[in-house]
């Protein structure tokens, strides 16, 4: 893991000074980009605003290839361009802040038998939102499912249906009926 992020270092800090000249042909987004698209395709990161001085760092240009890798291990480049860090992590992402920024959620405590946590995901805020709008979450273990109760016996909302009196003599049977034993 530590080789890997060296790797990107390396490529962090050589690549922009590469594809600075190309610069103007490319998309430049105010924040970090996902990674998603043409993983050749050149995207660049507005200069940041750089923490414990003034002014602002580099326009920091690299391949989808490369943000790519960042994002899923939720890592971000320093507003220097030079040195990588953990990005933050949200409890219950919803889609909130710029579409096309990316959002981490924190992993999950898990437990069963023995206590885990389960991964870190991170995704645009746009796919947060439309996961929030169709009632689709991330569970703990990393799958995508519908939060949305449904079966039988439930109303136009999803809801179950428990009727708590006894049908009327001539009702058809539909659905469950509750009845003291």
């Amino acid at each position: 893991m530590r080789i890997a992020t060296t790797i990107l270092v390396m490529l962090a800090t050589t690549l922009p000074a590469a594809a600075a000249g190309q610069a103007a042909d490319h998309r430049v987004l105010p924040f970090t980009p996902s990674g998603q698209g043409d993983p050749q395709a050149v995207v660049c990161r507005a200069p940041q605003k750089l923490e414990n001085a003034e002014g602002y760092g580099p326009e920091i240009c690299l391949r989808n290839g490369i943000w790519i890798l960042l994002t899923q291990d939720a890592k971000d480049l320093a507003a220097d361009g030079r040195s990588v860090f953990k990005r933050p992590l949200v409890e219950e992402p919803h889609g909130n802040g710029p579409a096309e920024a990316v959002t981490c959620r924190k992993p999950p405590t898990i437990t069963a038998s023995r206590t885990w946590r389960g991964p870190v995901v991170c995704l645009e805020n746009r796919v947060w939102a439309s996961l929030y709008e169709r009632g689709l979450t991330v569970t703990g273990d990393g799958r995508l499912v519908s939060t949305r109760m449904s079966g039988p016996a439930t109303d136009p909302t999803g809801m179950p249906v428990i009727q708590t009196t006894p049908p009327p003599r001539d009702a058809p049977v539909i659905g469950g009926y509750y009845s003291p034993l």
